[in-house]
């Protein structure tokens, strides 16, 4: 899988490729496990503003995952 992390997540994660273990199958136990590997991780996560696309899409519910797949996490821009 690979992983991409955009805003404030890039200053918490690095992104690249990652291995999943098994009991990262959705959306939910990806975050739960980037959430245990990066503090601040989940806060960032659950913040307004905060997006998720799989594939290049933005989703807005859970989702399945495969190690094929591209995730990225972006926060909120502030413009200026």
């Amino acid at each position: 899988m690979q992983l991409l992390f955009f805003g404030r997540f890039s200053d918490i994660a690095t992104s690249g490729p990652v291995d999943l273990p098994d009991r990262v199958i959705d959306i939910q136990t990806l975050t739960a496990w980037l959430s245990e590997k990066y503090e601040g991780f989940e806060d960032l996560v659950n913040r307004a503003g905060s997006r998720i696309a799989l594939n290049k899409e933005i989703i807005h519910s859970n989702a399945l995952v495969t190690n094929s797949d591209e995730i990225a996490f972006m926060s909120a821009l502030s413009g200026g």
